[in-house]
C-alpha cells in the first residue's frame, strides 16, 4: 500500500517524493528503535 503511495507521488514529481521519502525514513527508523527499546525492556522483565 505505502509502496504504491510513494510509486504515485514518484509519478507526480521527484523533489516531492525525495521530501516525503526522507520524513518517512526517518519515521521508520525512530519507530523501529523505540520498538527495539520496548522489546529489551520487556524480554529484561521476563
Amino acid at each position: 500500500m505505502l509502496i504504491c503511495i510513494l510509486v504515485a507521488i514518484s509519478s507526480r514529481g521527484e523533489k516531492l517524493l525525495f521530501k516525503i521519502s526522507t520524513g518517512m525514513v526517518l519515521t521508520k527508523l525512530l519507530v523501529v528503535a523505540a520498538l527495539g527499546v520496548s522489546m529489551v525492556g520487556m524480554w529484561q522483565s521476563v
